[in-house]
């Protein structure tokens, strides 16, 4: 399992794939690492609330994907402002287990969400799975991966 020395590098790209560890099906890995080499990256599998924090921890921005579970790993913004997102409390946007997000409360539109990592927050912001912005058209949120570029790492590390 790597991710713990690969990640402390700040020159090297690579991707995360987060697994939800309440998964009974599995996740598509060889579609995850075939689409990261194209960007010269590597993948990371983090499937324990201890290697997750290791994340937490990182000074580097990374987008991730929201994947449904039970242990409240998502997070996600509403109206901008970043806040951690809980089945429980913010049951309307969640639906199957999965978080989705409404423009309105009787919005019958909803969209998965990919996030990015903040470091100031030590949480994630949001980005639309189907974003077209550059800058997100190299992630994937079906294969729940996460890919770090050169544009989101901070230069003063």
């Amino acid at each position: 399992m790597f991710g713990y020395s690969i990640y402390r590098n700040k020159n090297v790209q690579m991707c995360l794939l987060i697994r939800n560890m309440n998964m009974t099906y599995g996740v598509d890995f060889r579609r995850a690492q075939a689409h990261c080499s194209i960007f010269g990256g590597r993948i990371g599998i983090f499937d324990t609330k201890e290697k997750l924090e290791i994340l937490q921890r990182q000074t580097r921005c990374l987008w991730v994907n929201f994947i449904g579970d039970d242990s409240g790993y998502t997070w996600g913004t509403k109206q901008g402002f970043i806040q951690v997102y809980n089945e429980a409390k913010h049951s309307h946007l969640f639906f199957g287990g999965q978080p989705f997000i409404k423009m309105t409360e009787s919005d019958l539109n909803a969209g998965p969400r990919c996030g990015i990592y903040s470091n100031r927050f030590r949480l994630l912001t949001t980005e639309s799975c189907y974003s077209e912005r550059t800058e997100s058209s190299y992630k994937s949120c079906f294969i729940h991966e996460v890919c770090e570029k050169s544009l989101y790492t901070r230069d003063d590390l």
